[in-house]
């Protein structure tokens, strides 16, 4: 026995260098990254968190971006950045927010004259509300006052993402939802739609509303490649907060650096904000399983890629087609178009879509 446990204790001791070798050879080597400048490193003072949501209603919301917009030009100044045709902090560049019909990456708000019911868009991790406009205006045309959220640690600087948290993402969905309760339209029907991440949260909100008095419960929902399961190499994305509050490793809080060059979507990725929806995705997994729970669904009409890098197709019908009642619930699935030459040069096409 005592050679079995020396064995053990030896095995555990290697596999646990191996880890912590592997760790700081990762930790070192994200000191090569390009340089940090004032968007990935502030914090914003302003940004709303959920222990705010009780004060907060839809005009407040709306105040703290217009506050959040005023610290973001006092702590970035236009007139030092790099000369760039492509920077979104830049005032003189092509992608500046301000240069645009609409500043999109704030919440916003479209009516329909006749309504026939309110919906609710929730956008992606990274991206704004603007990625969920022309979804917005095809609802107002079918008749839907619309609200479009933008989620906390979103549209303003980068290293939001390095702040939010899932709480906040669900607080600021109940905020909207309540908000467009009051709506003309609310009594006949409200829609909640989600894409990607925002698919997740839309998922979320309907399991849980009827625990609360005042979350409305949606009576159709919409998803657009929903991040429904997230990989299980999540796990390990908060491990870099070990070392990375050191300044010497501050760059290893990121999972890419990249310019930020898209004025309605940051173009890099914090770990952070990956754990963040492992949480989220998980507690969701948790109430699907409970097949009460899963009844409270409403009908669910989903739009899935099945050659989607970014989120698993077959995990929506896995972990949330396969757990909801026979309620009318709808999956449509589509593919690369395969008389294209571009698919010789793709990776990991399916060869059996329906599969």
């Amino acid at each position: 026995m005592p050679a079995f446990i020396n064995i053990t204790v030896r095995s555990v001791l290697i596999v646990l260098s191996l880890v912590v070798t592997v760790y700081l050879v990762r930790a070192f080597d994200s000191r090569r990254m390009p340089d940090l400048g004032p968007e990935y490193r502030i914090e914003f003072e302003q940004e709303f968190s959920a222990s705010r949501e009780d004060a907060t209603d839809w005009p407040a919301y709306l105040a703290i971006e217009d506050a959040l917009a005023i610290e973001l030009e006092d702590k970035i100044d236009s007139a030092t950045r790099p000369d760039s045709l492509f920077d979104r902090y830049s005032e003189d560049s092509l992608t500046y927010p301000g240069k645009f019909d609409g500043n999109w990456n704030h919440s916003y708000e479209l009516s329909a004259t006749s309504p026939r019911g309110v919906a609710v868009l929730l956008h992606g991790l990274s991206d704004s509300p603007y990625s969920m406009l022309w979804t917005a205006q095809l609802l107002v045309g079918a008749g839907y006052n619309v609200v479009v959220p933008r989620m906390p640690g979103h549209g303003f600087a980068v290293s939001g993402l390095l702040q939010a948290r899932w709480e906040d993402w669900t607080a600021a969905v109940r905020i909207a939802v309540r908000h467009a309760m009051t709506k003309p339209g609310s009594a006949r029907s409200l829609l909640l739609v989600g894409y990607s991440n925002g698919g997740l949260i839309a998922v979320d909100y309907a399991l849980r509303c009827a625990d609360s008095d005042d979350a409305p419960c949606p009576d159709r929902m919409v998803l657009l490649s929903p991040a429904i399961a997230v990989s299980s190499a999540a796990l390990v994305a908060n491990w870099h907060a070990a070392v990375s509050w050191l300044p010497y490793f501050e760059k290893f809080k990121w999972l890419s650096v990249l310019p930020e060059i898209d004025p309605f979507k940051f173009t890099s990725f914090t770990k952070r904000a990956g754990w963040e929806i492992y949480k989220i995705a998980n507690r969701v997994d948790r109430m699907l399983r409970d097949p009460k729970r899963a009844a409270l669904l409403p009908p669910i009409l989903t739009f899935q890629s099945v050659v989607d890098n970014t989120v698993s197709s077959s995990a929506v019908i896995t972990s949330l087609y396969s757990r909801l009642p026979e309620n009318g619930s709808r999956l449509v699935v589509y593919d690369v178009n395969r008389n294209s030459s571009v698919v010789h040069i793709m990776r990991r096409i399916p060869s059996d879509p329906l599969a």
